[in-house]
């Protein structure tokens, strides 16, 4: 949306979503979103982002505004402005966060990389184990060009994807 190119379905779309982000304090030996500067702390494209803390006399969740929406959405609700102790230990969060990720992606000249290996053998070996779930689409930081929705009809016996 920042763009000189903008989508014109998807910002129709975007237009009145509200968006809540929720910044990653745990993530798994398989994430990489860090390499991909895409988090785990999101920094754009929210109203309102939240970080979950945990010490060891409280539990709370550090809100932060990324929209006048969000700002209006914050008033409503009671809050209190955070200290710099819990904008540290947000801070803290994040960088351990970032340092427990199991793996990196290298995204020099990724793109160039990928279309020089479109019939790698080694996709073979991953579509053998594939169960064409689109989970990892789902999930992927590089993969967002695509939506997958499940729909029942109202009787719970048919379903479509």
């Amino acid at each position: 949306m920042g763009s000189q190119f903008i989508d014109p379905h998807y910002s129709a779309r975007r237009k009145d979503n509200f968006i809540i982000a929720v910044n990653c304090t745990e993530p798994g030996g398989t994430c990489f979103c860090h390499s991909m500067n895409s988090g785990p702390n999101a920094t754009t494209g929210f109203d309102l982002a939240l970080t979950e803390l945990i010490t060891e006399d409280r539990h709370f969740f550090l809100v932060e505004v990324g929209s006048k929406q969000g700002d209006e959405i914050l008033k409503e609700i009671p809050h209190q402005p955070a200290s710099d102790d819990e904008i540290a230990l947000k801070e803290t969060a994040m960088t351990f966060s970032e340092q427990q990720m199991g793996r990196e992606m290298d995204i020099t000249d990724v793109k160039e990389l990928l279309y020089a290996n479109l019939e790698n053998p080694y996709w073979e070996e991953v579509a053998k184990r594939c169960l064409s779930c689109a989970n990892c689409t789902m999930v992927c930081p590089t993969c967002f060009c695509s939506t997958v929705e499940d729909t029942t009809d109202l009787s719970g016996e048919n379903a479509a994807r």
